[in-house]
């Protein structure tokens, strides 16, 4: 029972965080990696734009003699140009080695091949006794070895041994190649970094100490050093000192730090250092650059005029031991990277007499050990009598006086004191500060990113969401074409839309108004929503705009929307947000365009707020630009109140920042749409929905003037489809050779064909979207295309002469299956009347020799692998040798595996449910994606939970291998295999009885438990719901190391998992002291429980809804 009640909640709000690929690379890392597991993973790869924090020019200094020295940047650059040589490039033998081993991904290194191993390579080794992923820095020999003996220098996430923690190393492998397992991983050389940006990444972050089995192990740093991927590891900390036996990182400009200024619990400081200035042999004084927030504490002076008494702490007896103003200017701006600094232990070290000269510059650098203590207040005294080096009491902080001067409204004093400034403000906006750090400094950690202007926040980039102003619309001159309003629907809550367009007062006619809105093609809502262009501007409308927990419905009556806009109040515009619609049966939310009267009189009491995002002006999107994006979505049916509302939309459109949603599918209704699309990442939809197959559409082009047949060229992971191919032919005398006669019907058509249309359809398949609808349970499954060569070959006979390639929409659809119909009636009666006087039939045993040019012939060749009869047509023939051209549309003759391979043909769409298309946030690099495709092409290495069709078309564009479409297989499964649930329900039963008879014997050996069998088996129950949280959670957390999922889905996914969990864990409690759990899935508990558990961590979300515009 307890399993039946998990299943049910599991099933009911828990199951989409599933993944059965994560699941399984999940298990992978555990099995795979050493004492905490480092081993096999997803290959991940980087953006082709490189702009690296210096950090990564920045070298370390190592300890031990035998390992490598690096005390400046120019030696260091030297000694890596001299180590890497020729390698700082790809040579031809990095090509040449990949493509040799690229259906492997890997090669074992041996004698022979020893010497292709070089200087930022990624070897995998045994360490441990388990695979491991390691760097190499550097590869030798040794005289008077074996010949096979290498040593290997290696960066790597390792430990010394098993109780040191595990962190980013320098190691060395001593190996036998000939006795010792060691493989060399190759990669596109397209995707990779060269050789010595690997190294320089890899050494930039030696110390650290962040190894997660599941989101940063040992493989992920190899392959975070290797290759290119814009969804690598964002940040990681490095410590600049650990201790005298690990490397120690010098910081130079262009570093970016985090500083622990734990003014308040868990805040952190991230900079850039701008400047860097030794002061002394072991501290730097560098220049940071950061974001101004009201928490910061910094040294600053400030002046305040006083006509009150204030409390004076103590006063300096003799001021000629120190110079003040040369203090105060040395600290002038100055951050202390300590949580135990406050304003009174700041004073007392900025008047220190104890140190003089170095030694006090020292001891302000380091700051005071200990917090003060408070002091006893002398008593207030006259501002006036303050001299500098008195520390007074202040607004709650205690301040140095540096200057005293009255004027008419009183006493102005001068002040120096550490506490939040002028500038610590929320603004958000760039401030300059000055830190000391230590060469032994511990407090302040480097952090390095993958990519600068991508992952700093101080650059407009990282994962969290930007907050927003809302702006009170007093204007509709405000409201302009791509700005993005919040406005409220009627029952009170806001809505956020962006602009397609306006209609003001200068718009002085309807039809006007009806030619701006069918300006783009695209402005069509799909999924069954009434298309703009073919309309015209309504005059008396029901206008629904949508929000997350309903529709809008401001109504625009024929009289209003007439007349023109005099007072300046009111607006006609176009929005685009999510909408509800009730004729979708799986999404209630799709995004549709929507015009509305927006009245901002103060009658009207309509609420409209303008949007704008507190990012860098550079991250903000044009007006045409935030149209184009928001038009590229419209009929997604993909709404979330948490990670998907309009909210998230309206950013999305208006910004480009790494918290936008990465992926977004939607339907392709027609093959309008796909022309329209252009190129980019497509889905086919299969039969059951349990998967989809993804391609890269390349090229798209109308053909000639078909509605629903397109000309397309796609990139994919794939089985080699059929396409027409010219074969050579030798046909020997004892070869059974069958030809189709087609009397009297040549010389009544002229169908002789036409060379120029073979040449067209060379190389060219013709497939249909559903054709392989049903993948791996459909008989086309592995060919695709449902047309055959001797349907083809019949087409290709039949056709006029002059038609061209007009009537190749006889290969699709019904007009194919009438070509079948007579192809099959042929082979089975070996004869076809089409029409009086017109005949086709089949003729046995014909000599080679009596053979003619465009004869079609029926020969035994091989396909795949197997002999089977192929048509040909002989576009050329020599009678005498009998040999020729024959062009036929076959597969490959032997059986190629699945691989990457480019599609060339004619796709026919017919209608919704076929396709989709995928947008993405980023812009896609078209010749980063073609140079992969070309380093990968004709790779056969198919793999399908780690290298499928989705890790391809990933690869592609993020340099990842990842696949989130079997998220949701088991929530599907669920819905389509209704008997699997039974089943599983019976078995649950069986297994009852059993579990039965245990919980008898310990009820009747604990009979002071109350009810000990129920709280036996519940117990049970409990366990495998959290073991199962626990694989959820993991899950996640993998997910949001190898994808681009911003911070705001991750924490907000986090929510509904605690939240799901808890609500389960309470209803099953409730249900055991209520005495139902025999009926439990069916009680009014596992409902209300169920339904808490989804709604609880939405709450927040609608509230904000409701009170925030």
């Amino acid at each position: 029972l307890c399993s039946i009640y998990r299943s049910y909640f599991y099933f009911l709000h828990r199951l989409y965080f599933f993944s059965l690929n994560d699941f399984i690379g999940w298990v992978v890392f555990l099995l795979c990696e050493r004492a905490s597991p480092s081993a096999i993973g997803d290959i991940t790869e980087v953006k082709p734009e490189l702009r690296m924090a210096s950090s990564l020019q920045r070298q370390t200094r190592q300890s031990q003699p035998e390992q490598l020295q690096q005390s400046g940047v120019d030696e260091a650059e030297d000694e890596l140009n001299t180590l890497l040589n020729e390698y700082h490039v790809v040579t031809e033998g990095d090509q040449e080695l990949y493509n040799q081993h690229k259906d492997e991904g890997k090669v074992r290194l041996t004698l022979e091949n020893m010497h292709k191993l070089k200087p930022g390579d990624v070897v995998e080794l045994s360490y441990y006794k388990l695979l491991h992923f390691v760097v190499v820095e550097g590869v030798r020999t040794l005289p008077d070895t074996p010949a096979d003996l290498i040593i290997i220098d290696a960066i790597h996430y390792g430990r010394p041994n098993l109780i040191t923690p595990n962190r980013i190393i320098r190691e060395k492998f001593s190996l036998r190649l000939n006795t010792e397992k060691c493989w060399l991983h190759v990669f596109p050389p397209a995707s990779c970094y060269p050789s010595q940006t690997v190294l320089q990444r890899a050494r930039s972050r030696l110390n650290e100490e962040e190894h997660n089995g599941i989101s940063n192990n040992a493989t992920m740093f190899a392959l975070w050093c290797k290759v290119e991927s814009t969804t690598h590891r964002p940040s990681c900390r490095v410590p600049i000192y650990l201790s005298n036996e690990h490397p120690t990182h010098t910081v130079n400009v262009g570093d970016h730090v985090d500083i622990e200024c734990l003014v308040r619990k868990g805040d952190k400081i991230h900079a850039e250092i701008t400047d860097v200035e030794q002061v002394l042999d072991d501290s730097y004084l560098v220049k940071i650059v950061t974001r101004k927030a009201a928490w910061i504490p910094y040294v600053h002076e400030c002046e305040h005029v006083l006509t009150e008494p204030v409390s004076r702490v103590t006063s300096v007896p003799d001021q000629k031991e120190i110079n003040l103003s040369d203090r105060t200017q040395f600290l002038d701006r100055v951050l202390y990277p300590v949580s135990e600094q406050s304003s009174l232990s700041f004073c007392s070290l900025l008047l220190s007499t104890e140190h003089q000269g170095d030694e006090w510059k020292r001891a302000a650098l380091q700051g005071p050990e200990k917090k003060c203590e408070p002091r006893v207040l002398t008593g207030k005294q006259n501002p006036s009598l303050s001299k500098p080096g008195d520390i007074i009491h202040l607004n709650g902080v205690y301040r140095v006086v540096t200057d005293v001067r009255a004027v008419e409204s009183g006493t102005r004093v001068r002040t120096v004191q550490y506490c939040p400034g002028p500038d610590s403000t929320d603004s958000g906006e760039l401030m300059e500060l000055k830190c000391r750090i230590l060469k032994q400094e511990k407090r302040i950690s480097l952090c390095v990113h993958n990519e600068v202007h991508q992952d700093c926040e101080l650059y407009g980039g990282g994962r969290e969401k930007p907050s927003y102003k809302a702006t009170t619309v007093t204007d509709v001159k405000q409201i302009k074409k791509g700005c993005v309003v919040s406005l409220r629907n009627e029952y009170g809550f806001f809505k956020h839309a962006v602009v397609i367009e306006t209609f003001s007062e200068s718009d002085s006619s309807e039809e006007t108004k009806t030619a701006r809105l069918v300006e783009n093609p695209n402005r069509t809502a799909n999924a069954g929503d009434k298309d703009l262009a073919d309309s015209p501007m309504p005059t008396a409308l029901t206008v629904h705009a949508s929000i997350e927990t309903g529709s809008v419905q401001p109504r625009m009556s024929e009289e209003g929307a007439a007349v023109e806009n005099d007072t300046g109040t009111k607006l006609v515009c176009n929005l685009m947000s999510f909408k509800l619609s009730l004729s979708v049966s799986t999404q209630l939310f799709q995004l549709k365009t929507h015009c509305m009267e927006i009245d901002i009189d103060e009658q009207s009491k309509q609420d409209v707020h303008l949007i704008d995002y507190n990012v860098e002006t550079s991250r903000k999107y044009s007006p045409d630009k935030v149209v184009e994006r928001a038009l590229s979505r419209l009929g997604e049916r993909e709404h979330d109140f948490l990670w998907n509302s309009d909210r998230d939309f309206a950013k999305w459109c208006s910004i480009e920042h790494g918290s936008n949603r990465e992926q977004c599918r939607i339907d392709i209704e027609r093959a309008k749409d796909l022309v329209n699309f252009g190129r980019g990442h497509i889905k086919f939809l299969k039969s059951p929905n349990l998967y989809t197959h993804d391609a890269i559409m390349r090229e798209c082009s109308k053909f000639e003037d078909s509605d629903d047949i397109v000309k397309v060229r796609l990139y994919e992971n794939n089985h080699q489809f059929k396409t027409v191919r010219k074969e050579d032919l030798v046909i020997g005398q004892q070869e059974t050779v069958q030809r189709v006669n087609y009397d009297d019907l040549s010389l009544s058509k002229s169908i002789m064909p036409d060379s120029k249309v073979i040449d067209q359809l060379t190389n060219c398949t013709f497939l249909s979207a559903d054709d392989d609808m049903h993948g791996w349970t459909g008989k086309e499954a592995k060919c695709g295309s449902k047309v055959t060569s001797h349907d083809f070959c019949h087409w290709l006979k039949c056709k006029r002469r002059n038609e061209g390639l007009s009537d190749i929409q006889k290969l699709f659809g019904t007009k194919l299956n009438g070509i079948k119909k007579a192809v099959t009636k042929l082979d089975k009666f070996g004869t076809l009347s089409s029409r009086p006087g017109e005949s086709i039939f089949l003729e046995d045993a014909v000599a080679p020799s009596s053979l003619k040019q465009f004869d079609h012939i029926v020969l035994d060749r091989k396909v795949q692998g197997k002999v089977t009869r192929v048509h040909f047509i002989l576009v050329e023939w020599d009678a005498e040798s009998c040999t020729g051209v024959g062009v036929t549309y076959e597969a490959p003759a032997e059986n190629v595996e699945m691989g990457f391979n480019e599609f060339n043909g004619f796709l026919r769409v017919t209608g919704p449910g076929q396709l989709k298309k995928v947008v993405h946030n980023t812009e896609l690099d078209w010749e980063k994606i073609d140079a992969k495709f070309t380093d990968c092409r004709d790779a056969r290495n198919y793999k399908l939970f780690f290298n499928n069709c989705e890790h391809f078309v990933n690869f592609l564009i993020y340099g990842r291998f990842t696949s989130l479409q079997l998220s949701d297989w088991a929530l599907r499964a669920t819905s389509a295999c209704p008997s699997f649930a039974v089943s599983f329900f019976k078995g649950v039963g069986k297994f009852a009885k059993l579990v039965n008879r245990v919980i008898q014997f310990f009820a009747d050996i604990t009979p002071a438990v109350p009810d000990g069998k129920t709280f036996w088996s519940e117990g049970l129950g409990l366990l495998f719901i959290i073991g199962f949280s626990a694989v959820e959670a993991a899950i996640l957390v993998f997910r949001k190391a190898t994808t681009g999922m911003p911070e705001d889905e991750y924490l907000q996914r986090w929510k509904c998992l605690v939240s799901s969990l808890v609500s389960t864990v309470v209803g099953l409690f409730a249900a055991i002291f209520s005495g139902t759990t025999a009926l439990l899935p069916l009680t009014g508990i596992a409902i209300a429980s169920a339904g808490i558990g989804h709604l609880a961590p939405r709450v927040p979300a609608i509230v904000e809804s409701r009170l925030k515009p």
